[in-house]
């Protein structure tokens, strides 16, 4: 499944309660939100606020350090000097998709929203990097609001909103 539709996914198994515990796991094994379904009369809910989207969205944006960006780098020179093999049990990605990877990661030596720590105290906080940050999400958000996935779920746009204004304020940068 495209990478851009998982949080719509999320969020509709989440409104619907699809499943009886749902989980958001970072990549060190860390637990960024958990939520459970149970019974309520005729039919079930969940017995936290749902969140799983809002988890996932900001899960995916760690704060990465200059050292971590470089090897993020190193990483892909290797694996692009070796398409052929790096990527043998893939569909073909198109040469443009490959290039703009590339550029991507390079953009990132300069953005001062890869090091934003959206879990640092406030005062500590790079104002320039908390916009590009938020700018950023924003971003994700969009990609997320035009999946597939999406088409027809009348209540993600307003939870999308939500966050943001949320993460604005927690970011301590708002845009309204």
């Amino acid at each position: 499944m495209n990478y851009s539709r998982w949080p719509a996914l999320i969020a509709r198994a989440e409104d619907q309660v699809v499943f009886d515990e749902i989980k958001i796991i970072g990549r060190n094994d860390e637990v960024f939100f958990h939520n459970t379904a149970a019974p309520f009369g005729d039919t079930r809910r969940l017995n936290d606020t749902p969140f799983a989207l809002e988890s996932l969205l900001v899960e995916r944006m760690p704060p990465r350090s200059p050292l971590q960006v470089d090897a993020l780098l190193a990483t892909w020179n290797a694996l692009r000097a070796q398409l052929d093999t790096a990527f043998r049990n893939t569909e073909p990605c198109p040469h443009e998709s490959t290039l703009a990877l590339g550029q991507q990661l390079q953009a990132m030596r300069d953005d001062p929203a890869v090091a934003f720590d959206l879990h640092q105290p406030a005062a500590d906080r790079d104002p320039q990097a908390a916009a590009a940050w938020v700018s950023r999400l924003r971003l994700r958000v969009a990609t997320v609001l035009t999946s597939s996935v999406a088409v027809g779920y009348k209540y993600l746009a307003s939870r999308c909103d939500r966050f943001i204004a949320l993460i604005e304020r927690a970011a301590g940068h708002p845009s309204r």
